[in-house]
Order: structure tokens, then C-alpha cells, then sequence
């Protein structure tokens, strides 16, 4: 969720609604991590590396100038099916 918040410019609450909770539960979720992130020098370095190919995945497409985000912007029946997937990454 975290991530989603940093790089799509998404509102917490439709994280939220992707995830099943609410926009505070996406704010408190986020601000733990952001804690977790500040001790743990292995994970900073997960979270540095996942952003790394985040960044790497967004394209432009050729119709238009807008960036393609690798989180939102995708069918739902992918979001659906990476939807379990993506809850249980971001649990930490």
C-alpha cells in the first residue's frame, strides 16, 4: 500500500478500496511501514529495489503522454487476480 501511495498519486482512498480498507487504514499502514523502514536496513533495501523496477516498468504509450502506472491503470481482471498477490506483499 505504501508503495501504491509513493508512486501512483492515487487518493488513500481508492488504495484502499483496492486493498479492502479504509483511507486511514492505508495512512496508518503507511506511516508504520515508513517506521519499519527507518530501523531496518534490510528492508529499506527491499523497498529501494522494488521502487527501483516500479520506476524501470513505467512507460509512456505511444497515443499519449501519460505514464502507464504498473499499480492502477490495468484491467480488473488482473487487478483481481493480483489483488491476493499484492495484499499479501504488502502486509508486513
Amino acid at each position: 500500500m505504501c508503495l501504491c501511495q509513493r508512486n501512483t498519486g492515487e487518493k488513500l482512498k481508492d488504495i484502499g478500496i483496492h486493498f479492502g480498507i479504509g483511507a486511514s487504514g492505508v495512512s496508518q499502514s503507511c506511516r508504520r511501514v515508513a517506521q519499519k523502514i527507518e530501523i531496518g536496513k534490510k528492508l529499506k533495501r527491499k523497498i529501494n529495489k522494488i521502487e527501483k523496477k516500479i520506476n524501470l516498468s513505467k512507460m509512456k504509450t505511444p497515443l499519449s503522454s501519460q505514464s502507464v502506472s504498473p499499480l492502477f491503470g490495468i484491467e480488473s481482471s488482473i487487478k483481481a487476480k493480483n489483488k491476493k498477490r499484492m495484499s499479501d506483499f504488502y502486509e508486513l
